[in-house]
């Protein structure tokens, strides 16, 4: 038990993991406590049944069996920390308290997330040059998630795997779905992009969990330094996400006119977390013209409007020349 109390307090800075050899033991510190869940083995509580008040509980059973009379979730005791940590995060959901003085859980790294909660066209546009800008400087790798945008008709992509092929890979493999990435990664620029999954439903399929999974690999192992995400749909741990990211780029219509989905989703996120707040940027751009084929060239978005908009948002001047 004290090894798998070390093993999740230093694995996951998100939690504050507190380990318990007798009921009295524990019974004493929920007096003083709050905790978010209870991970306990079977004949730890006596007759009192003290388990029932906690909302958030999991039963490590020696034989997978639950507990006659009571429905929450049973698991084999003796599995992987990584398993058990996943499991822990499933039950917990959006539970889990954030400190301001946690790392966050996709570390260091520099990420933006772009969003547009209308559906901006020049949506992309901008987030491919944002990710062409980073790459001047950083290992960038850009990430869409969309539906039924084009997206690799559009960036001439013959695909081996996309996302959907990953998140199936973490599924059964965990964090060794690093072992693939190569093949779900495509030059494009300067930088690497994972396209969508071909099937929006993969996105309702997907966990939380999974999601920390496939972040923080990306984030720790990877050797990528700079991240762009382009959201353009709702994802299992949304919030998390935007959460992790050193800015989050709204994009909104005219700069003078007002934009009530953006106004929308900002009241929304104060709600959620007034800390993420502080590092959103609302930004305008003008709906500009696409190419008539419909196929997206990296260097007309970076040299003309988007790339200008990204620089300045970025704060890193202009292109000579612009």
């Amino acid at each position: 038990m004290s090894k798998l109390k070390e093993y999740l307090a230093g694995r996951e800075e998100s939690l504050e993991v507190f380990a318990f050899f007798q009921e009295e033991d524990y019974l004493a510190a929920q007096r003083r406590e709050s905790f978010d869940l209870l991970l306990f083995t079977e004949g730890f509580f006596g007759d009192a049944k003290a388990y029932r008040k906690q909302k958030h509980k999991i039963l490590l059973s020696e034989e997978c069996t639950a507990i006659e009379g009571e429905e929450f979730p049973v698991f084999f005791k003796y599995q992987s920390a990584d398993h058990l940590l996943r499991e822990i995060h499933n039950c917990l959901g959006n539970m889990i308290v954030k400190t301001e003085e946690r790392r966050v859980f996709l570390g260091q790294k520099e990420s933006i997330a772009i969003l547009s909660p209308c559906g901006h066209r020049m949506q992309t546009p901008l987030a491919l040059a944002a990710a062409e800008e980073m790459a001047s400087k950083k290992k960038t790798l850009y990430l869409n998630f969309s539906m039924f945008q084009g997206f690799c008709k559009n960036l001439g992509i013959e695909k081996r795997m996309d996302l959907g092929d990953l998140f199936y890979q973490i599924r059964e493999e965990g964090e060794e779905f690093l072992k693939k990435l190569p093949n779900s990664v495509y030059a494009i620029g300067g930088f690497d992009v994972i396209p969508p999954p071909e099937n929006p439903e993969h996105y309702m399929e997907w966990s939380n969990a999974e999601m920390e999974v496939l972040f923080r690999g990306l984030f720790e192992r990877s050797g990528y330094e700079a991240f762009v995400f382009d959201i353009q749909c709702m994802l299992p741990g949304f919030f998390e996400v935007l959460e992790s990211c050193d800015q989050v780029w709204l994009l909104r219509g005219l700069r003078n006119r007002r934009d009530v989905c953006v106004e929308e989703l900002m009241e929304l996120l104060k709600r959620r977390s007034p800390k993420l707040c502080e590092r959103v940027r609302e930004v305008s751009i003008a709906d500009g013209m696409l190419p008539q084929e419909g196929r997206y060239q990296i260097e007309e978005f970076y040299i003309g409007e988007p790339g200008r908009c990204a620089r300045e948002v970025l704060g890193r001047g202009t292109l000579v020349g612009d």
